[in-house]
C-alpha cells in the first residue's frame, strides 16, 4: 500500500484507506498488534526494546482504551508533512519526557 500523502482534496480518501489498512479485522478501531504488523508491512523498522513501541501506541492512544479508533490514528497520518504540527519524532521525544 502507498502511504504516500496526497493532495489535499484527496486527503479524505488517503485517510479512509489507510485506517482500512490498519484495522485488520475491520472492527472500528486498532490493536497495538495490529498497528506493529501494519507498519512492519510498510517496511518500518520497529524498535527492537518493546518498551519503545509501546510508549510510541499510548501516546496516540488518547482515550487510553489499548486501541487506536479513526481520530486518533489519522491524527498520525494527517499531521505528516505540515509546519503546524511537530514530526511523530519530536511528539515522541517529548512524551517520552512527561
Amino acid at each position: 500500500m502507498d502511504l504516500k500523502c496526497p493532495p489535499q482534496s484527496d486527503k479524505s480518501v488517503f485517510l479512509n484507506k489507510t485506517f482500512k489498512f490498519f484495522d485488520i479485522q475491520n472492527k472500528g478501531s486498532i490493536t497495538s498488534d495490529q498497528f506493529k504488523r501494519s507498519i512492519e508491512k510498510l517496511g518500518v523498522v520497529m524498535p527492537e526494546d518493546e518498551r519503545d513501541f509501546d510508549l510510541i501506541f499510548k501516546f496516540y492512544d488518547r482515550s487510553n482504551d489499548g486501541r487506536l479508533d479513526y481520530k486518533e490514528l489519522t491524527k498520525i497520518f494527517s499531521a505528516r508533512g505540515e509546519d503546524s504540527e511537530p514530526s511523530l519524532a519530536q511528539q515522541t521525544a517529548d512524551y517520552r519526557r512527561k
